[in-house]
C-alpha cells in the first residue's frame, strides 16, 4: 500500500492501521505544507513492523497479504491524530477471492486503545463498509455499493478519510461517498 498523507490540526491519537496490499496511482490526494506525515515506502520503515511473510516492503510499497480467513493489520505507533486526513491506495489481490472468504482492505482510524477504533474497508465487488470495534464489533454502515470503486482482481482504489471533531467524511477515488 502507499500511504499518501496525513494532515492534522491536533496531535491526539494515531488512528490508522493499514490492512492490505496496494499500489500508488493518485486520484485526488495531494500533499500540502500542512502535511505532517507521508510515506511512499521508498525506504522501509521498521515502525510498520514487517514480518517478512505476511507484511513486507516490495517495490516501494508496504504489502500486507494475509492467509485466507485471517486478518493482518499494522499500526504506525509514532503519530497520534484526532482531526486528520488519511489517504492511501489499496489493491485487490490478483488472485481470485477464495469462495467462502471475505477479501477487503482499508484503514483504521480514531483508535484510542488496542480494542477501540473505527474501520473503513473496500471490497473487490465495489462495496465499502464502516465498523467500530469496542470489545465487540458494531456495523456502522453495512457493505454498501459505490459506483466509483474499481472492481475485480488487481483493482486499485484510493481511500481518503477526513476526520474533524466527531464527523467522518469518506472519499473513494476522489469522489465523496
Amino acid at each position: 500500500m502507499t500511504m499518501g498523507y496525513v494532515k492534522s490540526s491536533t496531535f491526539l491519537a494515531l488512528l490508522f492501521t493499514l490492512c492490505a496490499a496496494a499500489t500508488s496511482p493518485a486520484f485526488a490526494c495531494t500533499f500540502s505544507s500542512s502535511t505532517l506525515f507521508q510515506t511512499e515506502f521508498k525506504k522501509p520503515d521498521p515502525q510498520w513492523q514487517p514480518d517478512g511473510k505476511f507484511v513486507y516492503f516490495a517495490g516501494g510499497q508496504l504489502a500486507i497479504k494475509p492467509e485466507p480467513n485471517t486478518t493482518v493489520w499494522r499500526l504506525y505507533p509514532s503519530f497520534n491524530f484526532k482531526n486528520a486526513t488519511y489517504c492511501l491506495d489499496v489493491k485487490t489481490p490478483l488472485e481470485p477471492v477464495v469462495p467462502g472468504t471475505s477479501s477487503n482492505a482499508g484503514l483504521i482510524f480514531w483508535r484510542d486503545r488496542f480494542d477501540h477504533f473505527y474501520t473503513v474497508t473496500v471490497y473487490p465487488d465495489g462495496n465499502y463498509a464502516v465498523s467500530r470495534a469496542s470489545l465487540d464489533w458494531t456495523i456502522v454502515l453495512p457493505p454498501t455499493k459505490f459506483d466509483k470503486l474499481n472492481v475485480g482482481p488487481g483493482a486499485v482504489n484510493e481511500i481518503k478519510v477526513v476526520t474533524l471533531n466527531d464527523v467522518v467524511t469518506l472519499f473513494f477515488n476522489g469522489k465523496k461517498a
